[in-house]
């Protein structure tokens, strides 16, 4: 049996301007910095 649970809102933590930022930098380090290995083509992936 599998059990689902809906996630409840309860408030925003982050603007979304903070947050587009947040995941440029992210991607930015899979792109041009540290995480270059964990690039993989047609994803978009952030790491730190």
């Amino acid at each position: 049996r599998v059990k689902e649970n809906k996630p409840t809102v309860l408030r925003r933590v982050i603007s979304p301007s903070t947050s587009v930022q947040i995941r440029k930098l992210l991607e930015q380090v899979v792109e041009e910095g540290t995480g270059r290995r964990a690039k993989i083509e047609g994803y978009s992936i952030g790491g730190k």
